[in-house]
């Protein structure tokens, strides 16, 4: 809206400090936690909606990949997971 001048506190549900973040194709928002933790914005990141993760750790990257999924890498490594 204006460049990153002006911030707004957004509740993300996340129980950790945010590791990573991506901005995905169809303009969803996609963050994750130290804990293991991934949450999704459907409306330009005014809110987030956790998702299930099917191998808990400590996140330090994702990014969006084909088939409506993300490829998160964390200290186990690389794994997909729906993002449904």
């Amino acid at each position: 809206r204006d460049q990153g001048r002006t911030w707004s506190k957004v509740k993300s549900d996340l129980q950790a400090g945010v590791t990573a973040g991506a901005v995905l194709p169809d303009r969803q928002f996609v963050l994750v936690s130290q804990t293991a933790q991934v949450a999704l914005s459907h409306d330009g990141a005014r809110s987030f909606k956790l998702l299930n993760v099917p191998v808990p750790t400590l996140f330090t990257g994702v990014a969006g990949v084909a088939g409506n999924r993300l490829a998160v890498v964390g200290l186990g490594g690389v794994t997909t997971m729906s993002l449904k």
